[in-house]
């Protein structure tokens, strides 16, 4: 698996943790913390996705 694929699986596997989660309690509840347990990803890892 390239780079560039494993780097669009995590984050379409944070995406769809962010979805899950989105079910259960409002957008501003949810943490950084509870998207990176569920896709068991660091934080770094996160925020190379997505910007503060």
């Amino acid at each position: 698996m390239t780079n560039e694929e494993l780097s669009l699986r995590t984050k379409q596997s944070l995406a769809a943790a962010l979805k899950h989660a989105m079910e259960k309690k409002k957008l501003s509840k949810i943490t950084v913390s509870e998207l990176i347990t569920a896709c068991n990803v660091n934080r770094k890892t996160f925020y190379y996705h997505f910007e503060k």
